[in-house]
Order: C-alpha cells, then structure tokens, then sequence
C-alpha cells in the first residue's frame, strides 16, 4: 500500500517525540492528537482530544479509522507520576486502554516504552530479559506494553533509552515542560556557560532524528515485537562531550564532570535483535 494512502493516527502529537514525528510525516497528512500541549508546526489536521474520555476516543477512531497509530500520548515527568498516582494511571494506563479498544480491526499501532522497566541489576537486559521497574512510571508503561502485546497482533514497541536532540528541542518546548539534561545543556554552551554533568550516571542514547527514521521505517514494516533501541552505553558527560566535538563546541572550559546520583546508576541495553533487524543505526 502506498505511504499517501495510509490513515496515520499520532497521540501526543504536541510532545517532543510526536512533534518531531509530525514534522517528518506531515506531507502523508497524519491526524494529529493534542490535548495539554499543542504542536508549534501549522497544521491543518489537528484534533483537540482529551483521550481519557472513552467516548471522544471512540468517535476520533470511527472518524479516521487509522492503519497506523503512533501512541506517544503520556505523562512524562517522572516526578510528576510518582507525586499524583492518579493522574498518571488515567494517562498512560487509561487512555492506552481507550486507544487499544477502539483501535479498527488489523490497525497497527507503535509504542513508546523505556529503559526504565530494569533496575539495572541485569547488565545487558535484552527483550526477554525479567523487567523489574522501580518507579511508577516504568511500572504503568509496562502494563501498557503487556496490554498491547496480548491484544494488537500487529505492534512495534520500542523501549528507548535516553531521547535528546542537539539543542533544538529548546526552541520549541514550552517553559513549563520537562527538558532533555542534553539538551539543556547544550543550548547553554552554545551560549558560553558552564553545564556540570554527572560522569557516573551511564545510560544508552537515542537521537531523536534517527528515531524518527525507524518511525518512518515502521510504517511499512512487518517484523513486529518489542524492541530494545538506544546506543552503547555510556555517562551522561561522554555523550555531551562527544556531541560537542560532533558539533564544533569548545567543550573543554564548558563541560564539567562531577559526581551525582540516580537509580539505578547503570542502565544498559542490548540491542542486537533491533540492529539484526533494521539498518539504522544509533551511535
């Protein structure tokens, strides 16, 4: 089937992730789903949708009826989802449901889950590694994941390690948003101040352009199942530093290494049933 002709769904199309994806997909005319944030892009195909409310997802899907859903609607923060239980239920849990149970027969949908379904204890956790989140949010995506597993045959879950940009993300993330530590930091070399980042804490990467690569990749895809994705692991100060040489930054005054704290400190992913699969590569 050509890529013009897919119906294509995207949820969370005001994050990070979904309005990157949105810029890259925009000329296949995707519905676009916003509810707390809207996307910066002018579109003409966005839906205000509060996806909590079955009814409203109901219709939505019997409007469009997608081929392809891109599901990245969810509450982010970690902080936020340990300090309101609730809120965090209805917005992953809830709403994953809603979308799951409306979805027309033989849709595709592809989801966002995240390394932090392991505690770090299994130094090379692969897709059948035993999941062991700590947090509440690590918690709910994995039932979102369990759920998807057992009721849409064709699904492409993708547990992501850590998404940042070069810097853009800051142009176009609203104040009150979560911003990438990446990021962030970044944006504040280029500008001359100093960014102290851990050189303890190490986790694999993803870049988000590459990420939506592989998303562009799936919508004509069959190898579906879980995925792990992310790059060789390394600590947070190594991945800026090595951005910044990418990039032309004079890191060496800029980029200070200290100690810090996280849990867990280590977080590896094996990646070799992704990279066996698909051609892209993150480095």
């Amino acid at each position: 089937m050509a890529f013009e002709r897919r119906r294509i769904l995207i949820t969370g199309a005001g994050g990070f992730i979904g309005s990157a994806l949105l810029k890259r997909l925009c000329d296949l005319s995707p519905v676009a789903v916003y509810y707390n944030t809207k996307p910066r892009l002018e579109y003409r195909s966005l839906r205000f949708v509060d996806l909590c409310d079955e009814h409203a997802v109901r219709v939505l899907m019997k409007e469009v009826r997608p081929e392809i859903v891109y599901h990245f609607a969810a509450l982010t923060s970690p902080q936020r989802n340990e300090n309101d239980p609730e809120l965090s239920r209805e917005s992953h849990l809830n709403i994953t449901e809603n979308v799951v149970n409306n979805l027309p027969e033989g849709a595709h949908i592809v989801f966002t889950s995240t390394d932090k379904v392991f505690d770090g204890s299994d130094p090379y956790p692969n897709e059948n590694s035993e999941p062991r989140p700590l947090w509440l949010y690590a918690r709910l995506k994995l039932e979102c994941e369990n759920l998807i597993r057992k009721r849409v045959p064709r699904h492409h879950i993708v547990r992501l390690g850590i998404v940042h940009s070069l810097g853009e993300e800051q142009a176009y993330m609203r104040q009150s948003e979560v911003k990438s530590i990446i990021d962030n930091a970044i944006v504040n070399m280029r500008m001359g101040k100093k960014a102290e980042i851990f050189n303890n804490v190490e986790r694999c990467y993803v870049r988000i352009s590459r990420l939506v690569d592989l998303f562009n990749c799936l919508l004509d895809d069959e190898h579906y199942g879980l995925y792990h994705v992310g790059s060789p692991k390394m600590s947070y100060y190594e991945r800026i530093k090595q951005l910044c040489m990418e990039i032309g930054i004079a890191w060496q005054d800029l980029l200070v290494p200290v100690s810090g704290t996280a849990t867990p400190m280590v977080q590896n992913l094996n990646t070799v049933k992704y990279s066996s699969t698909f051609r892209i590569i993150f480095d």
